[in-house]
């Protein structure tokens, strides 16, 4: 996994995908666990990611400070 709970202290951390902001910024949006003692419903996780380079080698770094959660209505908008 590229993102587990020792990352970030978050249950269930689950498959998602990569996105940019509007400024370009690399995003990885995934799910998480409803709480520590319920899965459903799942909630939706946002945290910034980079590439890294060094000697020649780039590695996938995650920026586990920057880890919020995106807000739904009940109508699947998004506030």
């Amino acid at each position: 996994p590229i993102l587990t709970r020792t990352d970030v202290g978050i249950h269930g951390t689950g498959h998602g995908d990569f996105v940019r902001d509007a400024d370009e910024n690399l995003l990885y949006v995934f799910h998480t666990h409803y709480s520590d003692s319920a899965v459903q419903p799942r909630r939706t996780a946002v945290v910034k990611a980079a590439f890294s380079q060094s000697d020649n080698r780039i590695e996938l770094v995650m920026e586990k400070e920057s880890f919020y959660y995106r807000h739904v209505d009940g109508s699947m908008n998004l506030e």
